[in-house]
Order: structure tokens, then sequence, then C-alpha cells
């Protein structure tokens, strides 16, 4: 998501039908968490009730009819946002406060979806056509929207701020830019002395904004209390106060700022608008001119318990640095790592002991003669712990959740994961690994759930599997007839644009390799009307096989069925050569793989293509910086909501084999994937209504 924003210039009356509307945002979000609260809990309140209630509540009230009606059901879903947020601290037993919703009274914005306002055509003024009044505003600002299309602009919102008012812009499009490789490595140690130290040597100054706009907001505030409470000039001084204070924007994410346009040094910048401009400028150029860029996994927020430094961490803004490093690890496609800080400025670089050292001891002196300053070998091994990391034990994790020397089990690599450092192998699973998931069975069975092997390769033959298989597929064909006939997984529309691509980017007769096609009912109706040449289907059911066959009788081409596990037969064909094929496909199978089956698959299918060929990858991914279980969470969370028309026995055995047997990655770690198998371009062609099922293609 990009998110592009302006300044917005109006007349007074314009700005009054604003407040009105950010009012209006506020008073939905506050009825539909009243109406949870008050609500029995036999009703189980769900998202999609409380925007009914608000739909409700636009005919109770008049003024929350005016408000452009997807306004108001994205208001509700900012009250939704709160309370899932609750649910969801529940479940994993945060410590302390759960964070109970809350009624606001400082709202700030009023968020449009798709409707309720309309672009000039030359894109410098915005209408709201809403009953608001708000009318038509003048964008002030330098981005270039002129070049995205209006169908990519999902929302829009009009913020407050003490300046003035902005409008954001929210895109739905990929942030890629990727850079040239450098062949350069990098390790960062943050301080206060430095904003930070590297490998290299180098020390970035600490600019301190903070500090040096203390006097000045303290005199500001000051003026407040001098003022006769009411009167005109104390909302003077408070508006003159709050600009001092101005919040700025630190996500992650691509952001401009009309205001941020001064230098950083500008005595009128706010502190906060500051720290943002450097920590972005920074961390940019740092992930430009690197290939990977190593750095501590702080807890900041332990740290500023710690009364006499809290003011100066604070102030040099760690934690908003990491986040503008992840962001441009990942639009430039270099490698951001995050390790454990423990010991790494009392250990030596050169020879690995430990020299004790105090907070007040800059210099690091060892025997073996290693004489640095204390933040440049902290640098040092912070490097070596990223460069060291062990890529088996990350492959073997179904999480890949792993502990680096000195502690914190995690790692926070954005853009990449640890297994494609440079020069690293993705190594051959173990027998535990390859037998998770053999393969998947019969696509329809296998768009939720696969036959659980309780054998291994070891002990089991290929006739026991097919076996097996053929009797779990017979036995999940009603529940796979429920999912498909109430359009649980958004088959219609995937399997939709699956045709538009077939009909567009092959109009000439091609050939189509499906793995996993199980009774191939979705693929026939993408097929239908197309210059499909030849057909082959693999599974491992001789039941699903068979209806699939018969469903194919309605597409003229030829066609061949294998019955075979699809890691065998890939590689096979892959090995031979001797045949090719224009499309691969594969549907909801390859989440079940370990990460190595996973590049092992892609690099064989890259084989099997043609040039120009297109490898149609749809399956379960991952939301960025998300980990396996807040995945299963949130996907059983949405199926409990949605799939009304299954028997709670049927949603029990899914939710059983999704909790056991599913482990998506993210869309950057397939697209690395795609990138190391030479696969020249990587495109995201559809997202599902709850963003865990993607439409992915890998061109050749």
């Amino acid at each position: 998501m990009l998110v592009l924003e302006y300044k917005v210039k109006g007349k007074q009356y314009q700005y009054n039908a604003i407040e009105d509307a950010i009012r209006t945002t506020q008073f939905i979000r506050n009825k539909v968490i009243r109406y949870w609260m008050d609500a029995p809990r036999e009703l189980k309140i769900d998202k999609f009730a409380l925007n009914k209630y608000s739909t409700e509540l636009r005919s109770y009230f008049p003024f929350a009819a005016e408000l452009n009606s997807m306004a108001v059901q994205s208001a509700a879903e900012r009250g939704w946002s709160a309370i899932s947020r609750f649910y969801d601290n529940c479940k994993c037993k945060k410590s302390g406060k759960k964070g109970y919703p809350r009624f606001q009274k400082d709202c700030h914005s009023v968020e449009y979806k798709t409707s309720g306002w309309k672009l000039h055509k030359t894109k410098r003024r915005i209408t709201f056509t809403d009953k608001k009044g708000i009318g038509e505003l003048k964008l002030l600002g330098k981005w270039d929207i002129q070049s995205y299309e209006l169908k990519d602009i999902k929302r829009v919102r009009l913020i407050r701020r003490a300046d003035g008012y902005y409008a954001q812009f929210c895109i739905g499009i990929d942030v890629v830019d990727i850079q040239p490789k450098t062949g350069n490595e990098i390790g960062l140690d943050v301080g206060i002395e430095s904003f930070y130290t590297d490998s290299n040597g180098h020390h970035e100054p600490n600019l301190q904004f903070l500090r040096k706009a203390e006097k000045s907001i303290k005199h500001s505030q000051k003026r407040i209390y001098k003022k006769v409470k009411g009167s005109s000039g104390r909302k003077k001084a408070r508006k003159l106060y709050a600009k001092k204070h101005l919040k700025g924007r630190g996500e992650a994410f691509a952001y401009k700022n009309y205001a941020t346009n001064r230098q950083l040094n500008s005595a009128n910048a706010s502190p906060v608008r500051q720290r943002n401009e450097h920590a972005k400028r920074i961390a940019r150029n740092v992930c430009k001119s690197n290939d990977l860029v190593a750095y501590e996994d702080l807890r900041v927020s332990n740290m500023v318990k710690n009364h006499c430094l809290a003011k100066s961490i604070s102030d040099a803004s760690w934690y908003l640095f990491r986040q503008w490093i992840e962001y441009f690890a990942v639009k430039f496609d270099k490698i951001a790592i995050a390790v454990a800080p423990h010991y790494t400025s009392q250990k030596c670089s050169s020879c690995g002991v430990i020299v004790k050292k105090s907070l007040s001891t800059r210099t690091h002196n060892c025997s073996c003669g290693s004489y640095l300053h204390r933040d440049t070998n902290a640098a040092i091994n912070i490097l070596n712990l990223a460069k060291n990391r062990e890529l088996s034990e990350v492959v073997s994790e179904p999480c890949r959740t792993v502990e680096t020397r000195g502690g914190h089990p995690q790692i926070n690599a954005t853009g990449v994961e640890a297994t494609t450092l440079p020069g690293a192998s993705l190594e051959k699973p173990s027998f535990d690994d390859e037998c998770r998931i053999p393969s998947a069975l019969a696509r329809g069975v296998s768009n939720c759930y696969y036959f659980q092997y309780t054998v291994s390769y070891a002990d089991a033959s290929m006739n026991t599997l097919k076996t097996q298989s053929d009797n779990y597929f017979k036995k999940n064909w009603e529940i796979y007839q429920k999912v498909l006939a109430n359009n649980c997984m958004e088959h219609r529309e995937i399997y939709g644009v699956l045709h538009k691509l077939l009909t567009d980017y092959l109009p000439a007769p091609f050939s189509l390799l499906e793995l996993g096609c199980g009774d191939a009912s979705s693929s026939v109706q993408a097929l239908l009307n197309t210059t499909v040449a030849s057909y082959t289907g693999i599974d491992l059911s001789a039941a699903a096989l068979e209806i699939a066959q018969g469903n194919m009788a309605q597409i003229n081409c030829e066609q061949t069925f294998i019955q075979d596990d699809i890691s065998k037969v890939v590689e096979e064909l892959a090995e031979n050569r001797k045949q090719s094929f224009d499309i691969v496909t594969t549907s909801f199978v390859l989440h079940h793989l370990s990460l190595a089956q996973k590049d092992k698959v892609i690099e064989q299918v890259f084989h099997l293509l043609k040039p120009k060929g297109v490898f149609v990858l749809i399956d379960i991914v991952c939301k960025e910086g998300e980990d396996r279980e807040k995945f299963v969470n949130r996907y059983l969370e949405n199926m409990r909501q949605n799939w009304t028309a299954l028997s709670s026995q049927d949603m029990s055995m899914i939710e059983n084999h999704i909790s056991t047997y599913d482990f998506p990655e993210t869309q950057t770690t397939l697209y690395q994937l795609a990138q190391k198998h030479n696969f020249i371009r990587f495109e995201c062609l559809y997202k599902d209504t709850f963003e865990s099922a993607q439409f992915l293609c890998l061109y050749k």
C-alpha cells in the first residue's frame, strides 16, 4: 500500500464541513462500540453486524445520513478494529491490560472508500460529493498522482492537524524499486553519542532535534498560562504550542508531507517531523548502498524505563529508524535482519573473547591486539551474527524462528528471509519435513484440507499413499462441494482472473500443466472459450482424476492425466527436458510444503516453462511481518464469521487441518524465490477479501 499526502486549501465553511464529517465519524465509531458492549453474548457481534448497524444509524440520525455510506462503513470498521484487537490480546493471553475498547474523544480524520469523492481531471483538486458540503478542495504537494489510475485509489482520508488539513490517498500497489546489487554488507549499532555507528567505522551524528527545540517548546507552553481562559489569545497560544508538537508520520510506508519539505535544521520545523525525515533519509541511503543490513533487535519500550536516558533514547528515535530500514529493504529488494543485542559490545569482534566494560568506557581494547571504538566493535559483531545465522534451522522450522547467539528467539528479517543470505543454499529437509505433506491430493479437497499422513516416506509405499488419498478424497467430497457452492474461498473470482489471463496473455494455442488438479471443476470454467491445445493434470488421487476426466470432456484439446506425487513428476519432467509448457498452474498446494520444497518446485517449474511462459501460483499468503500463529488465528476467525453454510463438524475438521498443516509464506519470500530462479517479473493479479489468498504470476 502506498500513501500519498497533500495539504488541502479551502474556505472556512469547507473546513467547518470537514470538522462536521470528522465528528460524525467519531459518533458512528462510538455508537458501534456501545452497540457491541450492550449486545448479549449470544448475538456474537462481528464486523458485518456492526456494518449493518451503522446503516441503521443513518436512518435514525440525519447528520449521519449526510455522510457518504462508505465513509460511515469505514467509521464502523474503526470500531471493529478496536474490538478485534481486544479479542486478539485476550486469545494470546497478553500480559497486563488487554485494551478493552474505549470511546473516542479526539478523532482527527474521516475516511472515504471508493465513492463520495471525485478527482478533477488535472488531479490537483478533489471534490467531495456527499451532503456534508465539503465541496472542492485544492491539493498542495509535489506528488505526481497523475501516474496512478483512479481504480488503484482504494481510500481517501481527510486529516486535521495543528497546521491545517491534509488529504491522504491510499493506493493499492506494491512499492518495489529493485536496486542493483552492490556486494556491500553493513552492521549498525544505534546509540546516543552517535545516531548509529556502522561496521566500517563511520559515526552518523545524533542531531538531537528535541533538545534543540526544547527551549522554544517550553516558552510557547508558558505563554498559554499567561492568557485569560477562554480568550482568543489563549486559543492562539494553544495553537502555536500544538504546532511545536506537531506529529508527523513514522510508519514504514512511502510517505511525503507537504510541511516536511523544509530543511531539517529549520527553526520552525517540529522535532517529530525532523526526526522522521532524518530517519527516512539515512535509512534510504543505508539500504540503497548495501545488500545486507544487520541491526539490533532492541526492546526500546523497556529501555526508556531508565529515566536518566529516556528523553535521549526517545529523541534518537531508534525504532522509527528500524521501521524505515525494514520498509526500504522490501522496496529495494535488500536483506535486513534484526539480531539479538546481547554481548555485542562486550565480545571482541576479532577473537570472540568477552571483554567487560562499563557504559562510560568508549573503547574496546582486547589482549589479542584489537583496539576499536566500542560501537564499531558492536557493529561488527552484529554483522557477524547476521551472516552466521544457521540456515538449516530456518528451513526446518515452519515459522522459521531462529535463536541467535545471545537470546531473542526471533528473526525479524524484512524484505528477505534469512534463508536467502548471499551464498546460502536451501538445504534438503529431513524425512520429518518431507512427509509433513508429501503432495497436494486433489484440488477441491486440496483447497482446504489434505490427507493427514501418519506414515513417512520411509515406511509407506506410493501405492499405499494413493489408496489413502482416494479414501480421503471421497470422504471429503461433500464438504468440498459446499465450499465451492458458497464461494467460500472466492473460486469464482480467482478462476475468472485465470480465464482473463489465458485469453489476454496467451491468445495463441497454448499448453497447460496443472499441479494438484483434483477434479478440475474450477479449471474447466477457466479453460472454456480459450485456445488451449494440450492439458496435463497431475494428482495423487485416482478418484479425483476420474472425475477430472469427465469434467474436462467439454474442453476440446489433447489431455493427459498422471496419478503420482507432483514433486516426483515435476522433477522427472524437469530432468528429461522433453516436454515444456506455456503455463503451469497450482492452486492452494505449495503452502503445505517446507520452504526448501517450495524452492525446489519453483526451480523445477522454471525449467518446465517455455520462453515467456508463466507460472500461476494461487495460494494462501501471510501478510508482511505476520508469523504463522497470527495468520492461522486470522484465517480461522474469518472462516468462523463467513463460512456459515458449513456444519460445526465440517468446520472442526477444516480448522484442525489448517492449524496443523498450513505453512504459508509472505509475498516477499515467494518473490525472492522467484527472483533467485531467474523469473524476470513477479505480479499479483488478485487478493481475496480477507487478504489471505493471492493470485501470483511468475513470468519467465
